[in-house]
This record gives structure tokens, C-alpha cells and sequence, in this order.
């Protein structure tokens, strides 16, 4: 499947989560039971946040790795040396 595609079930799927876990009443954390739902719960809610963030490098969709004008135009300032089209042959 496409890496965006995954990415929209990873969305969906924490979304899901965070509404479960928001369900949970403080006296369900009381029982063992519901203690160990909510350790479930927070698990899968970390493994699909950490799936959304490599999925939004891997589109470079974080604010790191796009470039603008601005940003661009320093760096290359920065890396001095010759510009392509000072080559002389």
C-alpha cells in the first residue's frame, strides 16, 4: 500500500484509541482488568503515534525537511565554493 494510505490508518487508528482510553471511567483503573486495558490501550497508542511520525518523514511532511526560498538561499550562502554556473572548463 501507499505511504499515504498508511498514514490515514494510522490516523484513524489513533484516533480510535484516544477515544477508548477516554472512555475509560477512573474506577474502571481500579480492577485489574481495566488497569490492564489501559496499559493495552497506551502501548498501541504509542506504537501508532511512532508509525505516524516515521510515515510523515518518510513523505517529508514534517517542518525539517521542507525547504523554501528563504531557507534555501542561506544555504547555499553557507556551503561557499564555487556556483554551477561559475564553472569554467
Amino acid at each position: 500500500m501507499g505511504l499515504l494510505t498508511e498514514l490515514v490508518r494510522a490516523e484513524s487508528e489513533s484516533a480510535r484509541i484516544a477515544d477508548e482510553l477516554t472512555m475509560l471511567q477512573s474506577a474502571d483503573l481500579r480492577t485489574r482488568e481495566g488497569m490492564s486495558r489501559y496499559t493495552q490501550l497506551a502501548k498501541n497508542a504509542d506504537l501508532w503515534s511512532k508509525a505516524q511520525v516515521n510515515l510523515c518523514r518518510a513523505l517529508r511532511l514534517t517542518p525539517h525537511s521542507q525547504i523554501g526560498p528563504k531557507s534555501a538561499a542561506t544555504s547555499s550562502r553557507r556551503a561557499g565554493g564555487a556556483k554551477p554556473w561559475d564553472f569554467t572548463a
